[in-house]
Order: structure tokens, then sequence, then C-alpha cells
């Protein structure tokens, strides 16, 4: 295996050992049918293929539901592991969700009406 096949793995097996699917089939589908972008040296594609290689460097992005997940690829792991070790292999640059305003005017339980 040459240095460049080395230093590439395949995308959904990136995303399962960075903990971001429960399963790697999961993740092969969400590639296929959602639009995952990968950003390297300054250009961006959409990427459909499970089977794309990422290279340390390279920016993933993805919507997941109405948020938008930013993760760097900083490395690479030989197996799924603890989330210790998927928090070594990627960064998420994702914008920190708000939280939802909550609603301070809540109504009593019981129906009474405030005097």
């Amino acid at each position: 295996m040459s240095e460049a096949e080395s230093s590439a793995r395949r995308i959904d097996k990136w995303l399962w050992c960075a903990r971001r699917f429960k399963t790697r089939s999961i993740a092969a589908r969400f590639v296929s049918e959602a639009s995952v972008r990968v950003t390297r040296d300054g250009a961006t594609q959409r990427v459909d293929r499970p089977s794309f290689g990422l290279r340390e460097g390279d920016e993933v992005s993805y919507l997941f539901g109405d948020r938008l997940v930013v993760l760097t690829v900083l490395g690479f792991a030989l197996r799924r592991g603890p989330p210790q070790s998927a928090a070594a292999i990627c960064r998420d640059k994702s914008a920190p969700t708000l939280a939802r305003p909550r609603d301070d005017a809540k109504k009593d339980p019981r129906g009474a009406k405030e005097r």
C-alpha cells in the first residue's frame, strides 16, 4: 500500500469511528442520501459515495436535522473506540446550538387566573 493510500480512509468508516453514527451502514446510507460536502485545499465538493477517501485536513460538512455540522479530519482510527479516541480524530467546528427561548409566562396547572 502506498503512502497516499495509507493516509486516506473511507468517509463512512471515518464518520462511524468519529462516533457521529451508531453503525457504519447508517453512516454509508447517510452519505449516499444526504448532502455531505468535503472541502480539500479550498475546493468544496459534494460527496455521495460512502467509499470517498478522506485525508487529514479535510473539512466535512452536512446538515443533521436543522443543525449544520462542520468537522475537521485530524487523523484516523483503525477501529471504533471510546469517545476519547473519537475526539482525537476530529475537531467539531460547528456553531454552538442556541437554547430555545423559554416560555416564562407559564400557566398555572390548576387553571387559576392571576389577580
